[in-house]
């Protein structure tokens, strides 16, 4: 979860040059640690079901910081100029130019 805040900060740094090349602003929004899923024991099934819940939510959030992770990563190792490049760019198909 720090590794997320973390990046989010770092975006957050630059909100408005992520903006532009359209970074969905909502990943920015706080990530809420799921209540575990309570497995009932009586079946293997109910356990099943659980282990299946789980794991579509800890896909989502690790989808979610792959994407914060490489939008912070790569706006910092750009230089100046290819930062304005990418901003110029958006802004221009933006346009429809």
């Amino acid at each position: 979860m720090y590794a997320i805040e973390g990046d989010q900060r770092r975006i957050a740094d630059n909100k408005r040059e992520h903006q532009i090349p359209g970074f969905d602003m909502t990943l920015l929004e706080t990530v809420e640690i799921p209540k575990m899923v309570e497995a009932s024991a009586e079946t293997i099934a109910a356990y099943d079901e659980a282990t299946a819940e789980m794991s579509k939510v800890a896909t989502a959030i690790e989808s979610k910081a792959r994407k914060i992770n490489s939008a912070a990563s790569q706006w910092e190792h750009y230089t100046p100029d290819q930062q304005n490049r990418a901003l110029i760019l958006a802004i221009t198909d933006r346009l429809g130019m």
